[in-house]
């Protein structure tokens, strides 16, 4: 049967109208979810009205509240309100190395005492939050929970983090700490890399010149299986990841600043056991972004 050619859309307006149904079915079946699967709190496990975002613009859940500028706005659709004031976002005052708050609000920056006496590899570290009952139950969801979907509100709330401290020119590579196939296998997903995966269209949304290999998950390889760190201190964290890392074959860092990230900074000994692996490689500094920063 001949297709009369006047039912087409003009010029340009097929790609259009594609978009349009696409566009609208995406909204249907976000509404039809939140109607069957309701919002509930990564935190506390309760229900609660606040619809997920459903696609669209990059930084459209990015944006923080003028009342609570504290609090990124890529977790409110995935935490209650209770929930969200007992987010506790690592600011001032702490120590410029290695990042851990200090007790007194009216305390300055000042190099920990830790540091000053055993200083770490990298250059700093920071992290969004500290790693209070809340995010540790969102991170144990995200990591352990099959919640792969949580990458993209932490990966937002640590890209705040970055653009907060850190300045194109100071990265040259983004490595995140890597698994051992092992583990990869069992979990299905590396946590870091899932954490920074989208950072590279938030960072054209905002003009970042970064080079188009400024990604590197393959980077850094985890060469043994090491024992759960859990309940470790940092000098046996030390010795179990010994000789665990290492840069990968044909893989050329030397005179490279690398930012390295992970999703929980306890003792610091993951991020340093790296650090010194990517320094001895060649890398001119390392420095280290987590999700999350235990206090000690």
């Amino acid at each position: 049967m001949d297709f009369d050619s006047r039912f087409l859309p003009p010029d340009g307006g097929l790609a259009s109208l594609s978009k349009g149904l696409g566009h609208a079915c995406r909204n249907l079946v976000h509404t039809l979810g939140e109607a069957l699967f309701p919002a509930t709190c990564f935190g506390c496990g309760q229900l609660f009205g606040l619809p997920r975002p459903a696609s669209g613009n990059l930084l459209e859940v990015c944006n923080d509240s003028a009342d609570e500028p504290s609090i990124p706005g890529a977790l409110r659709a995935y935490l209650c309100k209770a929930c969200l004031s007992r987010y506790e976002a690592l600011v001032s005052p702490l120590c410029p190395r290695c990042g851990v708050p200090f007790a007194s609000s009216q305390a300055v920056d000042h190099v920990c005492a830790e540091c000053q006496v055993h200083a770490p590899s990298y250059v700093m570290a920071r992290a969004s939050s500290v790693y209070n009952e809340v995010l540790k139950t969102m991170i144990h969801h995200f990591k352990y929970g099959g919640r792969e979907n949580l990458a993209r509100p932490l990966g937002r709330m640590m890209w705040r983090t970055l653009c907060e401290n850190w300045q194109p020119d100071q990265i040259d590579r983004v490595v995140p700490v890597p698994l051992h196939p092992s583990r990869l296998r069992q979990r299905g997903f590396n946590q870091a890399y899932a954490l920074v995966r989208e950072w590279q269209g938030l960072a054209a949304h905002i003009d970042w010149r970064l080079s188009g290999d400024w990604l590197a998950p393959d980077l850094l390889e985890r060469r043994r299986p090491t024992q759960h760190q859990t309940g470790l201190d940092k000098g046996q964290r030390l010795d179990n990841l010994s000789d665990a890392f290492g840069v990968a074959k044909r893989r050329s860092i030397s005179g490279l600043k690398i930012l390295l990230v992970d999703d929980v900074m306890t003792t610091g000994a993951t991020v340093e056991a790296c650090s010194r692996e990517l320094l001895d490689a060649g890398a001119l500094e390392v420095h280290v972004l987590a999700a999350a920063r235990a206090l000690r």
